[in-house]
């Protein structure tokens, strides 16, 4: 059965509400219709209003929001049975109303004792038209009960007054769940005056297509209704069911998209993407479930990201780990793949907190979202997502990539590393690629070449998968664990292994330099380098020398060497592959201790000791710890490196 085919939740208060209309007199209690707040009870009888005045019922509805007294209801009711009067300011004080009033329902209003209409002495004898009297018909609906300000004993004994004294029939509209708190009160007075209470679903169908035709973009207007299943599969995940967030965010989407540029609003699967993280983001947060500060501490960095997962899974001490909720979220919102990435936790504070739309950097984050990259993205990013190809599309990628291959053109070792991967991965399924042995000397050839190129850029460089050896560019190799694949790899890692132990020497000639300089590059060099990310090489510099260079120069290179040391070795990984450097560092810090006690006289003391405190003693902690976690809970055999 179809969303479309589906009954309404509420078919049978529907029902219920044409029978207790259509009787031909009171039954002598009220219905209540009770829901959370934005589970629609609102629209619903809105609906029901519209369907059952077809068949000449007549109705007066009226919200208590905020009311203090019972006048006030009194004035409502008298606007809307006589607008006329009420809107050229002839309520005389609400003495015209409270008279007319008291005669149209035949019920006290004043508590004299009178509920026959008939003049009170404090009331002025008000000869009324026949029509304003023809009130009986009428069907009386409050609304938002919980929401009004006087006692709920006195709201309700006044409505019962309609119900009892005045054989009107009413209808109510409440969150029971807000007289949680007097609940056992409230049972005792609603005893007396409902006779039925029905609890309203969300309809949550019905609610979006009317949300959707509110939409100014036409072309908005149709994308919700071609993904209506999907976006409203993202609302029902969310669990909270408030018919109002789902209204808040169709709206605040519509406010967004028409400033968005053409190449992503006609972008069909992006924006669809966008939008399931829009919807899902604005139910968490309307509900209260996700919070500013947790969105501002979420780490953008990706690879910093991957390996906070990481420890979360093995260490000794999780608690201490940052909460991560974006995490809890992909584990929720399991239909669609929940990227934390595609806007920083900036953007998304400013779009959904502040209403703030940055449109150009939404525009540039979107454009580097890997779906819209996808298209524009090199030949072996497109065929690695191969369930997305058609039989051409496919056939023309793996020629390409071969080609490539052959001729020697991809200089990077994750790029060749792919290609290979994909190319035996499809000739092992019998697609129509070279067999796996040509495949293998192809690879192996255009590893050689490449590697032997100035321009050429390792595999072990600074992507999202830096350190681990079954991925590049955060893109896991097809068969990463087959033997075939396995031999060319192992060729790769040797050839980068003879790159950087043939320029040891003159690396090592250039550190000293470097922390003499600006500092600037040393950080660039020892944080991003390609070749000694995972290299010990620093532990063969002199101590003293380092030392030295480093307090001489600390007012302008001190910051960035600092920085440059703990980005080396901040990731577990990397200090691990790192272990020889340890002890060096060791006898840094230690060297630039007793440096700081020598100079505590002179700014540059103040400097070295302010570097210490905020980078290097926080980066040996973790260098160690790191360690110490590897040899507590050494990597099982066969595990991959």
């Amino acid at each position: 059965m179809t969303q479309a085919q589906r009954p309404s939740p509420n078919k049978h208060i529907e029902e219920f509400l044409e029978y207790y209309c259509s009787l031909p007199q009171s039954p002598d209690y009220a219905i209540l219709l009770t829901g959370k707040w934005g589970a629609g009870k609102t629209h619903f009888i809105k609906k029901q209003i519209k369907q059952l005045e077809q068949s000449e019922k007549k109705f007066i509805y009226v919200s208590l929001y905020g009311m203090t007294d019972c006048n006030q209801i009194q004035i409502e009711f008298f606007k809307q049975l006589h607008p006329v009067l009420s809107s050229k300011g002839v309520l005389l004080a609400g003495k015209f109303a409270k008279g007319f009033l008291r005669g149209a329902f035949k019920v006290d209003l004043d508590d004299d004792g009178n509920a026959d209409g008939t003049a009170s002495p404090q009331l002025p004898d008000l000869s009324l038209p026949e029509y304003l009297q023809d009130t009986e018909s009428r069907i009386l609906i409050f609304d938002d009960l919980e929401r009004c300000a006087i006692p709920i004993e006195t709201v309700l004994g006044y409505i019962n007054a309609f119900v009892e004294h005045g054989e009107h029939k009413v209808i109510i509209l409440a969150n029971e769940e807000r007289f949680e708190a007097t609940k056992k009160d409230y049972n005792k007075i609603k005893e007396k005056v409902i006779g039925k209470t029905f609890s309203i679903k969300p309809e949550a169908d019905i609610a979006y297509e009317g949300f959707i035709r509110e939409v100014r973009s036409e072309c908005l207007c149709s994308f919700f209704q071609q993904h209506k299943n999907e976006l409203l599969k993202t609302f029902h995940v969310a669990k909270h069911m408030n018919l109002r967030h789902l209204r808040q965010a169709t709206q605040d989407f519509d406010r967004l998209y028409e400033k968005l540029p053409s190449e992503i609003s006609e972008h069909e699967e992006l924006l669809l993407h966008f939008a399931h993280h829009f919807f899902a983001l604005s139910f968490e947060i309307k509900s209260g479930d996700v919070t500013k500060d947790e969105i501002k501490q979420h780490e953008n960095d990706l690879e910093h990201f991957a390996v906070i997962e990481m420890l979360a899974e093995d260490s000794s001490n999780p608690k201490e780990l940052p909460k991560n909720i974006y995490k809890n979220l992909r584990k929720k919102y399991t239909h669609f793949t929940f990227n934390s990435y595609l806007l920083s936790k900036e953007e998304w504070v400013d779009l959904l907190f502040n209403s703030i739309i940055n449109i150009d950097s939404i525009s540039t984050q979107l454009k580097n979202s890997p779906i819209f990259q996808e298209e524009h993205s090199p030949a072996w990013v497109q065929l690695w997502n191969y369930t997305k190809l058609s039989d051409n599309e496919f056939d023309q990628l793996c020629s390409t990539v071969e080609n490539q291959l052959k001729n020697d053109e991809l200089l990077r070792g994750g790029e060749i590393l792919h290609v290979a991967a994909m190319l035996i991965s499809y000739s092992k399924k019998g697609l129509n690629v070279p067999n796996v042995e040509e495949l293998t000397e192809i690879s192996i050839k255009a590893i050689d070449v490449a590697t032997a190129n100035a321009k050429y850029v390792p595999f072990r460089d600074s992507s999202v998968t830096d350190g681990f050896d079954d991925a590049w560019q955060n893109k896991i190799f097809h068969d990463g664990d087959a033997s075939d694949f396995l031999k060319i790899k192992n060729h790769l890692l040797e050839k980068e292994k003879f790159l950087r132990e043939e320029t040891y020497e003159q690396t090592l000639d250039k550190i000293i330099p470097l922390i003499k300089g600006a500092g600037k590059s040393f950080y660039d060099f020892f944080a991003n380098s390609s070749l000694y990310r995972e290299t010990p090489i620093l532990h063969l510099l002199p101590v003293e020398e380092v030392t030295e260079s480093f307090i001489d120069n600390v007012h302008k290179s001190g910051y960035w060497v600092s920085r440059g040391l703990e980005e080396r070795y901040k990731l577990s990984v990397h200090a691990i592959a790192l272990s020889d450097e340890l002890a060096w560092f060791e006898k840094i810090i230690e060297n630039l201790e007793t440096k700081v006690t020598q100079r505590n006289s002179k700014i540059s003391g103040v400097i070295i000791e302010r570097y210490l405190k905020q980078y290097l003693h926080p980066t040996l902690k973790h260098f160690k710890e790191a360690l110490n976690a590897t040899q507590q809970h050494p990597k099982q055999e066969g595990s991959s490196t």
